[in-house]
């Protein structure tokens, strides 16, 4: 077992909603429904909690600290540290390079190089103008710290757990000190944990439970923004951050670590699912989901105005928007495809190729 397909349709699951909460804003800004402020705030709320892609962001790094611990832990060989990052350097950068080079030539020169440079090393949190890399920040850190973590988890499981624990008492995201170990290692650690519980084949959440637990994990990927309709309980939360010192919205993203490693433990258990998640055409949007992930806000930017004013002939606004999403949709599909088969396969062969040679 080389590859847990069924989690790479998941990943392209995620990407999708990421891009639809992404349209929910130009969405109401592009197109007249005839509501009232009150209705168009609250509709905004009710997609966000659906489509909720801060959260499900959330979910890509559980999801890539339980993937790489499959990776690093399945094999008996020797863990060999620079294979690792020579393989998540080319699997990272050369796609988010060339959005990067991209989106700053779409701009005209409206961003000195300086700002374009200061972004390439994705250290710094700077996502002025690929708005997604910040994840990716986190996932260049994540990859980082990984082998230290397995190290870890392979020599020690207490130790391990401790430090878990400490992550999640000292988290604080990347908003306010933007640590370079705390940050978002709980999301990271949560995945170790969940390969753990794979691999010893553990099951630690009763029939009986389960409902429990999927509340959770719907509450964990709604809460962010349907808290809203409850001001109060929304100022609760606020005071527990302050008093906390921690940034309001990474609250959200404990929740949502925690409803990851829920959901993705019902998965893995589930082989109905799995079944499911198979799909050919799943498993296919989950390689390229990448692809999606990284240039759909360029997309999105270039193509949402022009397709909105070349359907105008639509009287129907709501007929007009289905016309414009699925549109944009197909075209990120598209673009993401063509750039999974120029860019990203044959950097990934590339990596291998310098691995297997030595070089």
């Amino acid at each position: 077992m080389n590859r847990l397909v069924y989690l790479d349709s998941l990943r392209g699951i995620a990407a999708l909603i990421v891009v639809f909460f992404h349209l929910i804003d130009p969405i109401f800004l592009n197109f007249d429904f005839n509501l009232t402020e009150s209705e168009i705030v609250n509709s905004k709320i009710i997609l966000r909690s659906i489509f909720n892609g801060s959260d499900w962001v959330s979910f890509f790094f559980v999801l890539s600290g339980f993937s790489l611990s499959f990776s690093l832990l399945k094999s008996n060989d020797a863990f060999n540290f620079k294979t690792f990052i020579i393989k998540r350097f080319f699997r990272i950068y050369p796609l988010y390079l060339l959005i990067l080079f991209v989106t700053y030539l779409s701009l005209n020169h409206q961003k000195s190089f300086f700002s374009f440079f200061s972004q390439t090393l994705l250290f710094n949190f700077n996502n002025e103008l690929v708005p997604t890399s910040w994840s990716l920040s986190v996932e260049v850190i994540g990859s980082l710290l990984m082998p230290f973590f397995i190290i870890i988890f392979k020599s020690n499981k207490r130790t391990f757990y401790i430090l878990t624990l400490i992550s999640l008492i000292f988290y604080n995201g990347i908003g306010q000190s933007q640590s370079v170990f705390f940050g978002f290692s709980i999301h990271f650690l949560l995945g170790i944990a969940l390969y753990h519980f794979f691999n010893e084949k553990q099951l630690f959440v009763s029939k009986n439970q389960r409902y429990l637990v999927l509340f959770f994990i719907v509450l964990s990927f709604c809460s962010r923004w349907f808290i809203d309709f409850f001001p109060t309980l929304k100022f609760l939360v606020h005071l527990f951050t302050d008093f906390m010192k921690m940034d309001y919205h990474h609250f959200f993203y404990i929740l949502s670590a925690f409803g990851s490693f829920f959901f993705l433990y019902f998965v893995i258990i589930n082989k109905t699912i799995q079944k499911y998640l198979s799909s050919k055409t799943l498993v296919f949007l989950g390689k390229i989901s990448f692809s999606i992930y990284l240039s759909h806000f360029l997309i999105l930017k270039l193509l949402l105005n022009e397709t909105t004013n070349y359907l105008s002939f639509l009287e129907n606004p709501m007929i007009r928007m289905f016309g414009t999403v699925l549109f944009l949709i197909f075209t990120i599909i598209l673009v993401s495809t063509i750039l999974f088969y120029t860019i990203e396969k044959p950097f990934i062969k590339f990596s291998n190729f310098l691995i297997h040679h030595k070089l």
